[in-house]
């Protein structure tokens, strides 16, 4: 047998950023068992309505518009200000980092006060009709998404404030920026389909 030989791994970083990092690979994972829920979530929806003459039922009017368009243009914004949590992150600016973090965590707040009000823009309550229910669920199980990004963003933006900070968390604080573009892109299609496509079935 030929001797073992030791490999020197001290210069290997600790930490890394987007396919570099094991982080960024968990975070994508979740990404698509989110995505294929929501997508799931969106074609019971559509096969629903294909099973009534009216979508929404003719007792039911048509879902409101402005406040899931304002609350759009704020989760835009949200994602918009992952630019800058990347660049930050990357350049490990620790006071820098931090109050945009808590800057987009006071955004997602707000965004979470609008979406009660779109709940109530569906016109509809969750248990009325199956298209109440479609459309309930299918906003809720986004919602929750929120939620735990509202946290994650809010944890990560005092853990630098307050410290003690180590590597680790700049990578950490770069997978919200990562995960907010993920909120934006997967709610704009349902956006449509909630506010919208009822007018047009």
């Amino acid at each position: 047998m030929s001797p073992s030989r030791s490999v020197d791994v001290s210069a290997v970083p600790t930490s890394g950023y987007g396919t570099k990092s094991p982080l960024w690979w968990g975070t994508a994972g979740f990404m698509v068992v989110e995505g294929t829920s929501l997508a799931l979530c969106a074609a019971s929806y559509i096969y629903l309505s294909r099973n009534f003459e009216a979508w929404p039922p003719p007792s039911i009017p048509e879902p409101d518009t402005v406040v899931p368009t304002i609350s759009l243009a704020v989760l835009v914004l949200v994602g918009i200000l992952g630019i800058p949590i990347d660049r930050l992150a990357k350049q490990k600016d620790r006071r820098g980092l931090a109050q945009v973090l808590l800057t987009c965590a006071g955004l997602q707040l707000v965004l979470l006060g609008l979406r009660i009000w779109e709940f109530d823009s569906l016109n509809v309550h969750w248990s009325d009709t199956a298209y109440g229910s479609a459309a309930w669920f299918t906003m809720g199980f986004h919602t929750t998404l929120l939620v735990a990004d509202f946290f994650e963003t809010l944890a990560f933006g005092l853990i630098l404030l307050m410290g003690p900070v180590h590597d680790d968390h700049y990578e950490d604080a770069d997978e919200v920026s990562f995960y907010s573009w993920f909120l934006v892109a997967s709610w704009i299609p349902l956006y449509v389909l909630l506010f919208f496509s009822p007018r047009w079935f």
